[in-house]
């Protein structure tokens, strides 16, 4: 790899790009290697998917140089339309009400889009140890509107724990 290129990423603050770049695996001066192309390409979309552009799309370009051995790899972002969160809907509850889901959502209606707050409110809703199953997504994000509703569906667990430990200490015998 001789070097890496990031365009159309206007969307993102440039001091998030300067993160983008220095988490990518893909190292100059180093060998290509498939996956970490992959893995560069995923951290670039994800970027965008955080400031507000769940629709966003990166093309990844490889050009391997006059004599086959240099590659220039180029990331061309297509942030698409921003968004932000519409209406949230909630499916698989039967014990849990809404509202104690809906609290635990990092996001609410109007907040720009960001996919970490996506993952965030995932998290805290299997930290509750209340769930079996937690799965927050978009609806319908091939119509790109601006206002994106999600859904979040659960599948509750058994609701009683009980967690027993015993110790001894010889010192106070």
């Amino acid at each position: 790899v001789v070097a890496v290129e990031y365009r159309g990423f206007d969307a993102v603050p440039e001091a998030h790009m300067t993160d983008v770049r220095n988490r990518s695996p893909l190292t100059v001066n180093e060998p290509r290697d498939r996956q970490e192309v992959i893995a560069a390409h995923e951290v670039a979309v994800n970027e965008l998917r955080d400031h507000g552009h769940p629709y966003a799309r990166v093309a990844t370009d490889e050009n391997d140089g006059p004599n086959g051995r240099e590659a220039t790899i180029v990331f061309t972002a297509e942030p698409g339309p921003r968004a932000y969160f519409g209406d949230t809907q909630i499916a698989g509850n039967s014990s849990v009400g809404d509202r104690v889901i809906e609290r635990q959502l990092s996001f609410k209606p109007g907040d720009l889009y960001r996919r970490s707050l996506v993952q965030e409110s995932q998290r805290r809703l299997y930290a509750m140890e209340l769930f079996q199953f937690v799965n927050v997504e978009s609806l319908n994000p091939e119509r790109q509107q601006e206002r994106l509703d999600t859904r979040v569906t659960v599948a509750e667990g058994k609701h009683q724990r009980v967690n027993v430990g015993v110790g001894y200490g010889t010192e106070e015998k």
